[in-house]
């Protein structure tokens, strides 16, 4: 059996994505990363947990918004700093 890898090993892959060009590759890597994540276990690293924005790019989890709204999302103003 393969061990698991640990979440600040997969946390570590998911920031070496970040210092690549925006793509869809790096947006299907860094989605297979996050489903290797031990949830249960992560804590302060959360707030600062890097996933894909809608313009392939990575960004704090803190800084996105999940667009549920769907077509009506653009008469919802954004705040300053923050993306889909």
């Amino acid at each position: 059996m393969v061990p698991r890898p640990t979440n600040a090993a997969i946390l570590r892959q998911i920031q070496q994505l970040n210092g690549e060009p925006p793509s869809t590759d790096v947006v299907w890597n860094c989605i297979e990363l996050l489903k290797a994540l031990d949830f249960t276990s992560l804590k302060e690293e959360c707030s600062s947990l890097l996933v894909p924005g809608s313009d392939l790019a990575l960004h704090n989890s803190g800084d996105l918004f999940y667009n549920d709204l769907g077509s009506s999302a653009g008469s919802f103003q954004i705040p300053e700093g923050k993306m889909l």
